[in-house]
């Protein structure tokens, strides 16, 4: 599966193939030489943490001095990228884009692995029904992702979960089925899922979404940082009504912090 870090790779890879050093490869993209400081043309390369963090547009920047390469189609720039962006201020710290879908290949390969799968399943069974999800295969295609349904009433304030994939590294992995999909947040968060539940039971199209939270998550709990990926989707079901389908794929935070501040506009913890 094709990935951000494996354009990266690419990228120097091949700058390093067509004989540039690192000094002339920064003269040429603009930038100053320290943003290289941990590329060794020749050398393993490291992505994340104790490697090379890249924001946006130094890979921006690398992409107009080398060009294509086979790994990856371009990401062109970062505000192509967004389509809307949000900042919500509670007892979480959250920032929140709305992603072009154009964006999703590269930046969280699963998820657009999925929205084929979604679409797949759209055209074969006549639609795209909750009941017809198959968690195996979508494991198989978006490995580290966790899925989940949403009811979606016509009052968002009463939706619940009708599916939880429990991870041990959050709630203390509890299921969540059967509760309130805000039952752990403040009058900010619950304003904000709700709306999210509003906004995919009306849009009816895929709707991505880079995530990064930073606060209390449930009170008996320490704060946690997180950046994810996410898809919400509607699904019918064919008892009637509608369900959310709601993927997220965590990542590193640390890298994609660095990565994608362009996209959050500026270093969450800054802003």
């Amino acid at each position: 599966m094709h990935s951000i870090e494996a354009h990266i790779k690419a990228l120097l890879e091949t700058a390093w193939k067509r004989r540039y050093t690192v000094a002339r490869l920064a003269a040429e993209a603009g930038v100053d030489r320290s943003v290289f400081s941990r590329v060794q043309f020749g050398k393993k390369l490291v992505i994340g943490k104790d490697g090379f963090n890249p924001t946006v547009r130094i890979v921006q920047a690398l992409e107009n001095v080398i060009g294509p390469t086979d790994a990856i189609v371009s990401l062109e720039n970062s505000a192509a990228a967004v389509v809307d962006r949000q900042e919500f201020v509670g007892r979480q710290h959250t920032v929140r884009v709305l992603l072009n879908e154009s964006a999703v290949p590269i930046l969280a390969g699963e998820l657009a692995q999925v929205d084929r799968y979604c679409e797949g399943l759209k055209r074969d069974r006549g639609g795209l029904f909750s009941e017809d999800l198959n968690y195996d295969v979508l494991r198989y295609l978006a490995p580290g992702a966790r899925f989940h349904l949403a009811t979606a009433p016509p009052n968002a304030t009463e939706a619940v979960w009708a599916r939880w994939d429990s991870t041990p590294d959050f709630f203390s992995g509890d299921d969540l089925s059967g509760l309130p999909v805000s039952f752990a947040g403040d009058e900010v968060f619950e304003e904000e899922i709700h709306k999210d539940l509003e906004m995919a039971r009306e849009a009816g199209i895929p709707l991505y979404h880079a995530i990064y939270r930073n606060g209390i998550v449930r009170q008996t709990e320490p704060p946690m940082k997180r950046m994810y990926f996410r898809l919400l989707q509607r699904l019918k079901r064919r008892d009637g009504g509608f369900e959310i389908f709601w993927v997220t794929i965590r990542k590193n935070l640390q890298s994609n912090v660095d990565l994608f501040s362009d996209l959050l506009g500026g270093r969450p913890d800054e802003v």
